[in-house]
């Protein structure tokens, strides 16, 4: 014969399995959008920013750049092809020759995201982001906001993802979805 259950038992055990699916819940939603923002930062494609215009803060003629957007465009291929820290490599000599290069700075920054280095990647692409007349100032930010994710700063994160949905920067689709998760 099974002992039959009181109503304060019963009680009891309903407000721990609702306790738990609350608890389970919030717990789904915190991680939610921090595995969103992992899934973006390593689907970040760099082929994006080939050929996109200006591609330096310093004055050059036309004639210098053409060779660099080759350069670029061959390293580009080395990290397609999954060499991430040989193309980086490359991105950084590269960056030697022309420093105030912002391609150069956020394809740098986007790479150490990956590789989890949050200090290195937040130096460059707080670089890109702080010079406002760079075309890639938008896109800064919007990986600025995936490491912002990263280190939990959710305010510092929904403001960077705030101005990029209203700058209908490349990834204004993605930081609505990810704003609409915060």
């Amino acid at each position: 014969m099974a002992p039959h259950m009181t109503k304060t038992t019963r009680f009891i055990l309903s407000a721990i399995i609702l306790v738990s699916i609350g608890a389970s819940f919030a717990y789904y939603l915190s991680t939610s959008v921090a595995n969103k923002a992992n899934r973006y930062i390593l689907a970040a494609d760099l082929s994006l920013y080939t050929h996109r215009g200006v591609l330096s803060t310093a004055s050059t003629d036309a004639a210098e750049q053409v060779p660099m957007n080759a350069q670029i465009a061959i390293v580009d291929q080395e990290f397609s092809e999954g060499n991430k820290l040989l193309a980086l490599a490359k991105y950084e000599q590269l960056l030697e020759e022309d420093p105030s290069n912002m391609e150069l700075l956020l394809r740098i920054g986007i790479i150490y995201l990956q590789k989890k280095e949050y200090s290195l990647a937040q130096e460059s692409l707080s670089e890109v982001y702080g010079f406002k007349a760079s075309i890639f100032s938008l896109d800064a930010a919007w990986f600025l906001a995936l490491l912002n994710v990263e280190y939990k700063q959710w305010g510092k994160a929904e403001e960077l993802l705030k101005e990029v949905v209203e700058g209908r920067g490349n990834y204004h689709l993605q930081a609505k979805e990810l704003l609409d998760c915060l």
